[in-house]
């Protein structure tokens, strides 16, 4: 890396932090001001405000990284670009015999580098986090009742319901299971006082610990329901671990998926998604095999976008970083819209997800390769 390589990548990192940081600061400062009375009461019981602002901050400045890292990459490109021209800097270059490709190149490296740390944040640091991250400040410490979302545990046909959820706990408030009817031997619902999500041990599967069961009347004296000859429903009647008032439903349905509703798919590895389709117990629809496919066209969409930006500004040569950022809003308010409407598509079965998520890649990167002559100049 020579000189002027080191140069405009400098100016290109000073750019980026400096957008990234104040869109940081404006989204923390907003949303502290309407999430203040929850945040301060919880500085007074566990270790001081301060403590509490930076756990609950803390894990959203990868998500928000995850969120807006490409758009402050081309800002800070298109910046980029404009003050060597701003300074008449553009213009020396190329008389000196430089091309204009060489000269961006380095904004394209970093770009990819840009898009490379956002991919391995959104699979590494982000999954840590989603237990935090599907929190708001209300519940900040995961010790209150939130909503439950019910699902269907598709292996055995289990719905999963209740009154809430207790995310810290890993419990649920008056739970009530729905059995079907290959397991409704002593009626259709398991209601008890609450249920607590076990994880598999050497005993019995990964499932839910129901306490203080109401329903079915005289349990202590029900016997282990079972389908297909496996044990669904374990009684205390021949289950030496469970209490007269206990039963335990094995589910392999994740307890994030009760607690965080839609926002697990958000959270969530492409890896932990692919596990998930290959898992009997949940059945993903089509929006999260959009969320799979797009996982892996999002970084050659953040190249396109910069190739969809920087000719703009290089054929009309604007010497105003200002209107360079209004044409370039313009470029990714186009592009964000056409990715949306495709992905809007593929979740609602309009077309296949695959083809949701990979037909732009087909219209913008014929678009890019026109767009982008003036960078072969």
């Amino acid at each position: 890396m020579n000189l002027i390589d080191r140069y405009i990548v400098l100016v290109f990192a000073r750019v980026f932090f400096i957008c990234f940081l104040t869109l940081l600061g404006m989204y923390i400062v907003a949303d502290f001001v309407n999430n203040f009375s929850e945040l301060f009461s919880y500085g007074k019981t566990h270790g001081g405000l301060w403590r509490v602002l930076l756990g609950y901050y803390g894990p959203q400045v990868p998500w928000f990284f995850d969120l807006i890292s490409r758009i402050s990459a081309l800002i800070a490109a298109v910046f980029a670009v404009t003050w060597l021209q701003r300074n008449n800097e553009l213009v020396a270059l190329m008389s000196a015999g430089i091309s204009r490709w060489r000269i961006v190149k380095p904004l394209v490296i970093s770009v990819i580098v840009v898009s490379v740390v956002a991919a391995l944040n959104r699979e590494a640091v982000i999954p840590r986090l989603a237990a935090p991250l599907a929190r708001d400040a209300r519940s900040y410490a995961g010790d209150r009742a939130e909503t439950l979302h019910p699902r269907y545990d598709h292996a055995t046909g289990i719905f999963l319901g209740g009154e809430s959820v207790v995310p810290g706990k890993q419990q649920i408030d008056k739970p009530k299971f729905r059995l079907p009817s290959s397991l409704a031997a002593r009626g259709t619902q398991l209601v008890a006082n609450r249920a607590n999500y076990v994880p598999k041990h050497a005993n019995h599967p990964a499932g839910f610990l129901l306490i203080g069961v109401s329903q079915p009347a005289r349990v202590n004296s029900m016997t282990t329901l079972r389908l297909d000859g496996k044990p669904v429903v374990f009684a205390p009647a021949d289950t030496d671990w469970l209490e007269a008032d206990q039963l335990f439903v094995a589910s392999d349905l994740p307890f994030s998926y009760l607690e965080e509703g839609h926002a697990w798919r958000q959270f969530s590895s492409t890896l932990n998604l692919i596990r998930g389709a290959r898992n009997p117990s949940l059945d993903y629809g089509a929006d999260v095999s959009v969320t799979i496919h797009s996982r892996f066209v999002q970084p050659v969409l953040d190249v396109i976008l910069l190739f969809l930006g920087l000719p703009i500004v290089l054929s009309r040569e604007a010497r105003n970083p200002f209107m360079a950022a209004g044409s370039c809003l313009f470029i990714v308010t186009l592009f964000l819209v056409v990715v949306l409407a495709f992905q809007v598509m593929g979740m609602n079965y309009l077309i296949r997800p695959a083809l949701a998520t990979w037909c732009p890649l087909m219209i913008f990167i014929p678009l890019a390769m026109v767009m982008s002559e003036p960078l072969r100049r």
